[in-house]
């Protein structure tokens, strides 16, 4: 038996004087029962993805980050 749930979840990041960033993640969670002889074998696996918007507010983080150590 196969199972499989996803989740997305919203982000807003507010800034001061500019209004909002949205971005946002989702996750997949895969799981699967085999039964077996001695019982169950149980396989979980799970994938994140987030969104481009997201990734732009990383990307931004990381170049204001790079400039306090690299003026």
């Amino acid at each position: 038996m196969m199972k499989q749930f996803s989740f997305f979840q919203p982000a807003m990041l507010p800034i001061e004087g500019a209004g909002y960033l949205q971005g946002g993640y989702s996750v997949t969670i895969n799981i699967e029962e085999k039964n077996i002889d001695t019982g169950k074998n149980i396989y979980l696996s799970a994938v994140g993805k987030i969104t481009k918007e997201a990734q732009n507010i990383i990307d931004m983080d990381k170049q204001d980050f790079l400039k306090t150590f690299y003026p």
